[in-house]
């Protein structure tokens, strides 16, 4: 029998919505417009990302054993809310056993100028928690200025396990100057996720000149792991690019990730076509408010899936064929805009 007093219950399930663990109880047509309908079901927007991610692992296992999977702010994905106790969570076993990391922004620092509450903090806490008790690696991609708050940062998550990156901004534009040596400097090679002890994350590099240059800077680190995009600029990396990459600066082996969105649409991207906008084609739904570049997919539908998995011209096929040994999935809080209506500006800061 639950024995939380009804107050503490609906402070506790307020804080679950907040954070996205718990919908609000609204019918899917109030939530989601015309998203809704799948064969003519409702749609389960969680669980239908949860088979995406799992159907791009095991169509990228195909052409590689042992390709990684990192399911990036995806703690809404990881656990679920007892339908009889929606205060309390418990793992999404078949998503965690077809991945194998979780990476979570925001673990120590809280950099957004958004207002979170405490119940939210400890709600995150928790869901960490069950990640790493399920055999999950965790990393944490925080956010520090200066070298006292990135020791802070990097020191807090050492000591709970997780394994840390702290950038010097949310643009993920710079290798940042501290602390030097890297920490948790290791000159081991590194071919497991679990050995990871540190890592680098860019997604804007167009500072670091051309590709040439950018590729010599990211080999003269020794980040045991380094997570990328496909493309420097508008030019996509080679194979050869990622091979220089896999070894640090002391020689040891590392992993290299790409990063790859599968919820939004980029208008930079191979895959975009001319014509494309708002129901053109229909998964194609509407622009991010702060990147109108970027287009939300309803990425439940088979016209988008196809172009992310399934033959040697998909997205995820690319990736393995360039040699990347795994990828960090973003967008997977996609699911909350359908669920709750929310654009990224009204959600929570913690994803």
């Amino acid at each position: 029998m639950n024995t939380l007093c009804p107050t503490i219950k609906s402070i506790v399930a307020a804080a679950l919505m907040v954070f996205g663990l718990l919908s609000p109880n609204l019918s899917h047509a109030q939530q989601a417009g015309n998203a809704t309908a799948k064969n003519g079901a409702l749609i389960d927007f969680r669980e239908e990302l949860r088979q995406f991610v799992i159907n791009i692992g095991k169509f990228a296992r195909k052409g590689n054993p042992d390709f990684k999977i990192i399911a990036e702010d995806a703690l809404g994905l990881v656990v679920k809310a007892d339908p009889e106790d929606d205060t309390r969570l418990f793992p999404a076993k078949t998503f965690i056993v077809n991945i194998d990391g979780v990476l979570q922004r925001e673990v120590s620092t809280l950099v957004s100028k958004k207002q979170v509450s405490e119940e939210s903090i400890q709600i995150k806490d928790e869901a960490i928690s069950i990640a790493a008790k399920a055999g999950l690696n965790v990393l944490a991609l925080d956010f520090a200025q200066d070298k006292e708050g990135a020791a802070s940062a990097y020191s807090a998550n050492a000591q709970r396990g997780i394994v840390p990156f702290v950038a010097e901004s949310q643009n993920l534009s710079s290798i940042p100057p501290y602390p030097s040596p890297v920490f948790n400097t290791n000159s081991e090679s590194v071919v497991a996720l679990k050995d990871v002890k540190n890592f680098l994350y860019l997604e804007n590099t167009q500072g670091f000149g051309s590709t040439g240059d950018y590729i010599n800077r990211l080999r003269n680190t020794d980040y045991d792991a380094i997570i990328i995009g496909v493309y420097h600029g508008r030019n996509p990396l080679s194979a050869n690019d990622v091979r220089l990459l896999k070894y640090k600066k002391t020689g040891g082996r590392r992993l290299v990730f790409a990063a790859m969105d599968i919820t939004t649409a980029a208008s930079s991207l191979y895959y975009w076509q001319q014509g494309w906008k708002q129901g053109t084609p229909q998964f194609m739904d509407m622009s991010l408010r702060n990147d109108p570049d970027r287009h939300r997919t309803h990425y439940w539908d088979a016209g988008w899936q196809s172009i992310i998995y399934g033959d040697a011209n998909s997205y995820i096929a690319g990736i393995v064929t360039l040699g990347f040994d795994g990828v960090v999935m973003q967008g997977l809080n996609g699911w909350r805009y359908y669920e709750t209506g929310e654009t990224e500006e009204e959600q929570d800061a913690i994803q």
